[in-house]
């Protein structure tokens, strides 16, 4: 056998550029992720939908005055359309880019309490159970069982 037939793929097998081959190693939000802690005020949102991120931090923040309406996944999916960095929404401040795989939280942390922002993302992985003990109904405007 020469070297140029040594060389040759066998049939089918997809040519390097075909290859799916990881790029690099991943980044570290990635290799922790989603709703990990990365330090202060710093919270992994990789491979988070933008959407449910925006209405986890809606429906977790503060309302202005009386208001007890929560987010619609439709409503968030409305705003990510159009943007992934967020003041004010409908009032609420959110205060958070959401564009990349971590989300700076240090602004809705000082508007919503220490924390804030960690605990309303780590509420999209969490189990509904856990998530039921974690954020109770009478605690967002609804009235208990």
């Amino acid at each position: 056998m020469n070297p140029a037939q040594a060389m040759q793929l066998p049939a089918g097998a997809p040519s390097h550029a075909e290859a799916q081959l990881p790029v690099g190693p991943p980044s570290y939000a990635e290799a922790i992720g989603a709703g990990a802690s990365l330090g202060a005020h710093k919270v992994s949102i990789v491979g988070l939908d933008k959407a449910r991120v925006l209405m986890a931090l809606y429906n977790h923040s503060l309302p202005e005055g009386f208001e007890i309406l929560k987010m619609s996944i439709q409503r968030a999916r409305e705003y990510t359309s159009r943007t992934l960095y967020f003041d004010y929404v409908d009032g609420r401040g959110i205060k958070t880019d959401i564009s990349g795989d971590v989300a700076d939280t240090w602004l809705y942390d000082r508007d919503n309490g220490d924390d804030a922002g960690l605990r309303a993302i780590q509420t999209l992985a969490m189990p509904a159970q856990e998530m039921k003990r974690y954020c109770p109904p009478s605690q967002h405007g609804h009235r208990s069982s």
